[in-house]
């Protein structure tokens, strides 16, 4: 911590933009989009169609000794591996596709570190150049995690390593979070 005038305080921390920084973020996301929710729950439903016609009528012509046609049965078994595909895509598939296109988005082959500055008044983030200054009544939500703090800016979430700070600056950062925060830090 240095103080820079009495009862001012500057903490510093550097958090690396990795696959393992981005993996909470998603699922913050996962659990407070409601638009990935209603896209999950759709494409859900839509496999569980798919699963049940496939499999109604592969099952009915198999117990009936006769298939209706060679090209409809051929569809009916496309419709059914397409339900599980589809099943595997809404429970799965969409969390790792979001996981790589934030990986490629912030092209973390490159090791990027994203430093923070953080004071009583604001919140300071420098990456690749670009320098963003907020106030804290500007963050919207704040998680806790094992490894990260993970705060939000109008639905934009981004991870503050806990490894990351100088010193004894974790243990400043915690003191200063309960000063200057009006929203509760929840558990993940």
């Amino acid at each position: 911590m240095n103080k820079l005038k009495k009862g001012y305080i500057m903490i510093k921390c550097q958090t690396e933009v990795t696959k393992e920084a981005f993996v909470p973020l998603i699922d913050i996301v996962y659990k407070t989009n409601k638009r990935t929710k209603l896209s999950r729950v759709i494409i859900f439903l839509c496999a569980l169609l798919l699963i049940g016609i496939g499999t109604h009528y592969l099952v009915v012509g198999m117990f009936q000794g006769r298939w209706l046609s060679v090209p409809y049965t051929i569809f009916m078994v496309v419709a059914l591996f397409l339900g599980i595909f589809f099943i595997w895509i809404a429970v799965v598939g969409l969390k790792k596709l979001a996981l790589r296109a934030m990986a490629k988005k912030h092209s973390i082959k490159n090791q990027e570190v994203m430093n923070y500055t953080f004071d009583e008044d604001t919140l300071t983030v420098e990456l690749l150049g670009n320098t963003g200054t907020y106030q804290w009544t500007a963050i919207d939500k704040l998680y806790e995690g094992d490894r990260y703090y993970i705060y939000g800016i109008n639905n934009i979430f981004n991870p503050i390593d806990k490894k990351g700070f100088e010193g004894n600056g974790l243990a400043d950062f915690q003191v200063l979070l309960t000063r200057v925060l009006k929203i509760p830090i929840e558990k993940i």
